[in-house]
């Protein structure tokens, strides 16, 4: 998951070459801050031309992305690609907002829900080159496999349906389903921190292996609504239930993973 960022120039903004990835609030813009110079739609020039590269994914979701002065927006050309999803984004100046190839399976499935087209767009979809959309899209969009009413159960191939999906009132901010960028705490002091790794008393491994299911519990129950905890890189074994109370704020390190083991957990329900 990647989620709120700027890129300015490059050839490409983003490559995505495996299972699954979720984007959230990128901003994709060719305009090369460095060299002050703009270009629209020239794929030829490879400092502003691809905001997304999809090379291989089985699922894909990106939801309010921006692009502009790019040649094309995302290209899932080519490569293993399952689904593209573009939830809620705009363009501007840009050649392409999204190649795909021409499919009659379940491959390079593209869903656009609520895009709002800008100005200078040569085409919103194009498939292996001919234009198969223009315009932008209120509703959802469909290009690809989609399993419908009354529909077969492997789906249908779909080469550009537009169905009505329900977004209720109380999910959307201006129109779009709500976003949250995340905390930096910028604002909170060192001292504001709790490494749980360093908690005297209440020792806390994280090296998967260990129980640290018990000095957890303490530690988060002893500072809920006064400190901040961090989790450093590591792998937490719990048996049995954490529990934040109220007023809790954890923040965690990449790779942080807190991982239930034991009969505790053999029945999810």
């Amino acid at each position: 998951m990647m989620g709120d960022l700027t890129f300015n120039g490059g050839a490409i903004g983003l490559q995505m070459d495996n299972q699954q990835y979720e984007g959230k609030s990128l901003v994709f813009n060719g305009y090369e801050v460095s060299h002050k110079r703009l270009c629209l739609y020239l794929p030829t020039i490879s400092s502003c031309n691809i905001g997304i590269k999809v090379a291989h994914c089985f699922d894909c979701v990106f939801t309010n992305i921006n692009f502009m002065n790019c040649g094309t927006g995302v290209d899932m050309t080519g490569g293993s690609v399952g689904s593209v999803i573009l939830l809620d984004s705009t363009a501007s100046s840009v050649g392409v907002v999204v190649r795909t190839d021409s499919e009659s399976t379940g491959d390079h499935t593209l869903v656009i829900e609520n895009f709002n087209k800008g100005s200078s767009i040569g085409a919103v979809v194009s498939a292996s080159g001919n234009t198969v959309l223009n315009s932008g899209v209120s509703e959802t969009w469909v290009y690809g496999n989609a399993y419908t009413n009354g529909g077969p159960s492997t789906g249908s191939h779909q080469t550009g349906t537009t169905y009505t999906t329900s977004r209720p009132s109380s999910l959307l901010s201006n129109g779009k389903f709500v976003t949250i960028a995340p905390p930096t705490y910028k604002q909170y002091s060192a001292s504001r921190f709790i490494n749980v790794k360093s908690v005297a008393g209440y020792p806390v491994r994280g090296d998967g292996t260990t129980d640290d299911t018990a000095s957890l519990n303490s530690i988060i129950s002893m500072y809920a609504g006064c400190k901040i905890l961090f989790f450093p890189q590591g792998a937490y074994i719990v048996t049995n239930t954490l529990f934040f109370p109220a007023g809790s704020r954890v923040v965690g390190e990449a790779w942080s993973v807190i991982s239930a083991t034991g009969s505790n957990f053999y029945n999810p329900r």
